[in-house]
């Protein structure tokens, strides 16, 4: 029974993304607005873009896998007029989750849930739209994607993110919390929204950031593979990630998280804030 009702949500999933698809195919992403060149991707039957926009080597690289994270995209062209960097950026059919076709089927998945096999198998699983064929396609965006962030030879790679009330924010890692097996460290402030905070792998960026006003979580070295970015870069060596997390519409907010980032300034810490290590 509880097979059955979990296999008719995930084909409701499947059915909402396509209905979603057509609905937002004009919707336009702000990226287009200063892309210098696309880079087409081809999904089954389904053509999605790769927009970039900056030189070709950069220390620096944005990456947007999320098309209606809008605000994490206009914050980051803003920045990008005073700061050095590259910005890559999905474009598909304008929400969050994607659609493709392979023949006659469709299938949906989430772009921040492709850096693994494992993720990519789970991804499809969850919009009931899983086959050979479809995890083939999304290991190839993947290597699409991994190829125009590594040929900058970056030193920082910061994912580009943006979230809802209640949905995802640094309480999520605190003790007792869904996320907490997740986290190494957990810094807290008491001033900040807690939706607006870094995500990082490296206990050089969790100390960098730690009390410049944002909450900052250190990613465990053993945390669950989920199939997002912050786990394809979690050990590696050429490249620190930071995952600048902030709420839809927060601009001004996530454009001076994305300036911290990408400045490595080191300030005296502010007060108000609480800082966990577990």
């Amino acid at each position: 029974m509880h097979d059955g009702i979990e296999g008719l949500k995930a084909l409701r999933r499947l059915l909402l993304g396509v209905v979603r698809s057509f609905r937002r195919r004009t919707e336009p992403h702000a990226a287009e607005l200063s892309a210098a060149s696309v880079k087409p991707v081809r999904l089954g039957r389904t053509m999605v873009h790769l927009l970039i926009r900056g030189a070709s080597r950069s220390p620096h690289v944005l990456v947007n896998v999320h098309e209606n994270e809008r605000t994490s995209v206009e914050s980051a062209l803003h920045v990008l007029r005073d700061l050095d960097g590259k910005l890559i950026a999905l474009k598909a059919q304008g929400s969050r989750n994607v659609v493709f076709w392979t023949g006659w089927r469709p299938h949906v998945f989430d772009p921040n849930r492709i850096f693994s096999d494992g993720g990519i198998e789970a991804t499809l699983r969850f919009h009931a739209s899983d086959s050979e064929q479809a995890r083939r396609a999304l290991a190839g965006l993947r290597r699409a994607i991994l190829a125009e962030i590594e040929s900058a030879e970056p030193e920082l790679v910061i994912a580009l993110h943006n979230n809802g009330l209640g949905h995802y924010e640094v309480a999520s890692f605190l003790p007792g919390a869904p996320r907490e097996p997740e986290a190494a460290c957990v810094h807290a402030d008491a001033a900040a929204d807690g939706g607006d905070f870094f995500l990082v792998t490296r206990l050089s960026a969790y100390q960098s950031l730690a009390g410049r006003g944002y909450g900052v979580v250190l990613l465990r070295p053993d945390a669950h593979d989920d199939g997002s970015m912050a786990h394809a870069f979690l050990h590696a060596a050429a490249a620190s990630y930071v995952n600048v997390e902030a709420r839809h519409g927060h601009r001004d907010q996530q454009c001076e998280m994305l300036r911290l980032a990408l400045s490595g300034v080191q300030e005296p810490s502010r007060a108000g804030s609480n800082e966990l290590q577990f």
